[in-house]
């Protein structure tokens, strides 16, 4: 053995196989450097429909980029690896889009090209929205409303209302629909209880708005109360056949709320005007039209008044 080792020493086989041990390694190491570049015509069939966000070249080339990392694993820049032309705006669902995407020349990532097909981006349809609504006031027992009408309705959902969870301020809220625009709603409500911020919640599909409402303690009625204007004579002489006028004055007077005049036993001898003036100070006229010889009492009344207002007439010289 030790002979045979000698000779292949002498002969140099030994150093020859070192050496080719050395050359091997070399290229497994250049082999190791080596970059494989992605073709972008491997993408195929459904991988090269898009539905970018917009109907414009900015969002096609943003879902572009976006399918070559998807499908290729690879972050492609424009200019630096790709190149995009022939971009045509998809107009319609039944009119897609479309757009070419070239590989670079100096692109140390990809290869080749493709082109993709874009799908139509339609407009999102606008979303309802109830617009503000002015704080409300209503007294305790009073019933108020307003109205509000919901911008983007679809015309056939119903609005609802609402007291706020936990609050008894308010009651009798109820809601409707106005006949002709169905996108138009009346809140109807009535005060109960004192607050300076009551609310009510209105509701419109998935959209809420929230209204203020003031709640203030209802005012007492004052009661009305009667005066002549000025004090007549006792008795009042009709004698002259001429209308005599007299002014009523009407405190805290309810708004067209008239006097009455009770004629009493004088009915068939006197004439009674029409009332006229104003709610405080209301006029009306007698006039004689048949002897009085006795005096007889005339009764002014009004709805609610504290008293009566009663004077005395006479005709005793009618002629």
């Amino acid at each position: 053995m030790k002979k045979l080792l000698s000779l292949l020493a002498a002969t140099g086989l030994v150093a020859t196989s070192g050496s080719v041990a050395v050359a091997c390694n070399k290229k497994a190491d250049d082999k190791g450097t080596a970059t494989t570049k992605k073709d972008l015509s491997t993408i195929t069939g459904d991988s090269l429909k898009l539905a970018p966000d917009a109907n414009d070249e900015a969002a096609a080339k943003k879902a572009v980029i976006s399918q070559i990392k998807a499908k290729l694993t690879v972050t492609v820049v424009e200019t630096t690896d790709v190149a995009f032309s022939d971009f045509k705006a998809a107009e319609s669902s039944d009119k897609p889009g479309s757009i070419v995407v070239t590989a670079a020349e100096k692109s140390t990532l990809v290869t080749g090209k493709a082109t993709f097909a874009l799908t139509f981006k339609a407009a999102e349809a606008a979303k309802p929205s109830i617009p503000d609504v002015n704080a409300q006031e209503v007294k305790i027992g009073e019933t108020k409303s307003f109205d509000v009408t919901v911008e983007n309705g679809d015309g056939s959902s119903v609005m609802t209302a609402a007291v706020k969870s936990g609050e008894t301020f308010l009651e009798d809220i109820k809601v409707a629909t106005d006949s002709s625009n169905k996108n138009k709603f009346t809140v109807s409500y009535k005060g109960k209880s004192k607050s300076d911020s009551a609310t009510i919640v209105l509701t419109y599909k998935d959209v809420t708005k929230n209204v203020t409402v003031k709640v203030s303690e209802a005012e007492v009625a004052k009661t009305p109360v009667l005066s002549f204007s000025e004090a007549p004579s006792n008795p009042v002489d009709l004698s002259d056949k001429q209308p005599k006028t007299f002014t009523v004055k009407v405190e805290n007077p309810v708004t067209s709320r008239k006097i009455t005049v009770d004629l009493g036993t004088a009915e068939a001898s006197l004439t009674l005007g029409e009332i006229g003036g104003t709610d405080a100070a209301q006029t009306f006229t007698l006039t004689a039209k048949a002897k009085i010889e006795q005096a007889v009492v005339i009764t002014v009344k009004y709805e609610g008044a504290t008293s009566n207002l009663t004077f005395n007439v006479s005709a005793a010289t009618y002629q």
